[in-house]
């Protein structure tokens, strides 16, 4: 699904949007290569880093730019967040990975009320579904059971792409 909406939103007309579906490509290509039982090294916890950070904030940018460009770059701060969570997995101790998901939860729950503001203010509703999409990958985990909460969140990110792709290039 990331190369279909890396397809639809080329990188010369949509480039934020273009490089969240390259971090997803490049993340979904690396969990296929390494197989499913598997231990969390230090390159996967970044690449879910990156497609847990980036997504959504990238795909906002190119949302905003579309419909009010000037606040398109407020939303450039919560890639910030990014920065700082790799950081964290590089040097920090569990205190810090504490704080790192507490940075985490609070920079989702700022994007995804700012997409469901412009979503209510353009009255374009692609946007709350890319809203609830990004809140079942999030947080879809806290209902999986056995072991299902990883295909659960890789399905939930494949809708994520999906429905972002078209809400970024289709219209009203």
């Amino acid at each position: 699904m990331a190369c279909y909406a890396a397809y639809k939103m080329p990188p010369k007309q949509y480039p934020f949007g273009f490089t969240a579906c390259a971090i997803a490509l490049v993340s979904g290509s690396y969990g296929v290569l390494r197989g499913p039982d598997y231990e969390k090294n230090l390159v996967n916890q970044i690449l879910e880093s990156l497609v847990d950070f980036a997504a959504l904030p990238l795909v906002n940018i190119e949302i905003y730019l579309q419909v009010k460009p000037v606040y398109a770059y407020v939303h450039a701060f919560a890639l910030i967040s990014l920065g700082i969570d790799i950081l964290v997995k590089l040097f920090g101790d569990t205190d810090d990975i504490k704080a790192a998901e507490a940075l985490k939860c609070v920079n989702d729950t700022l994007n995804m009320s700012s997409l469901a503001v412009i979503s209510i203010i353009e009255k374009n509703y692609k946007y709350l579904y890319v809203l609830l999409s990004f809140l079942m990958a999030q947080r879809g985990w806290l209902f999986g059971k056995c072991g299902r909460s990883g295909k659960l969140h890789a399905m939930c990110l494949t809708l994520f792409l999906f429905v972002a792709s078209k809400a970024v290039t289709g219209k009203k």
